[in-house]
């Protein structure tokens, strides 16, 4: 599990910094439900987390991760004394709807977590009930999932860094099965709670956060 990112260790102060590309700004409404989120799972002070709306950014010349990583490093800026998250939103890159990239995953010199948001495929999969902005939450609070460790090991995995359970924000996306599992609550009730987790996943986060808040860090 993410020591930092569930505050069992490092800074205290948690950041959450969303910057956009034009035409490719955040819902508000996922902004919020991130952070209510983050409040309810990582167990650090509510005061102590702050989900920043930045502002439009220039889209850095390439294709591709190559542009996503230009622009991360001209635009990202951890604040001192921090656990710090960037998230960028896009329009599109392949077919992905939010990608998770640990510190140093991106690119060696980017020190911090990184989460990029495509909205194009994200407004694509949205129809009737189903809103843009329910859609983008599920994804923003998905992608932050994997930023706090589920689904790295255990039973309910599908083996590909995912929740095999279609009733979870950690199963892989939209096919037959989450369309069926889901059609009750988004067409009957107008919900897609973005932080409706499965039992297990939730007894991961649970169970991983009171184990790092017992055991001792890593020398």
């Amino acid at each position: 599990m993410n020591r930092s990112l569930l505050g069992a260790e490092g800074p205290t102060r948690l950041v959450v910094h969303v910057d956009w590309i034009e035409g490719a700004a955040p819902e508000d409404y996922a902004l919020r439900s991130l952070r209510t989120w983050l409040v309810r799972e990582t167990g650090r002070p509510k005061a102590s987390i702050d989900v920043v709306r930045g502002g439009v950014v220039a889209r850095e010349p390439g294709e591709g991760q190559a542009a996503i990583e230009a622009t991360v490093k001209k635009y990202a800026a951890p604040p001192p004394d921090t656990h710090f998250v960037y998230v960028l939103y896009w329009d599109r890159w392949l077919r992905y709807r939010g990608v998770y990239f640990p510190a140093r995953e991106l690119d060696r010199r980017i020190p911090h977590e990184v989460v990029v948001m495509f909205v194009d495929p994200i407004a694509a999969q949205s129809v009737l009930w189903l809103t843009r902005r329910k859609v983008e939450a599920a994804v923003l609070v998905h992608e932050f999932g994997h930023g706090a460790g589920l689904v790295t090991n255990g039973a309910h995995t599908d083996g590909r860094g995912h929740c095999s359970n279609a009733h979870c924000r950690m199963y892989w996306g939209v096919d037959r099965r989450s369309i069926r599992a889901n059609l009750f609550p988004v067409l009957c009730r107008g919900v897609l709670d973005p932080g409706d987790f499965c039992s297990e996943c939730d007894a991961d986060l649970a169970a991983g956060r009171t184990r790092l808040l017992e055991e001792p860090p890593p020398p």
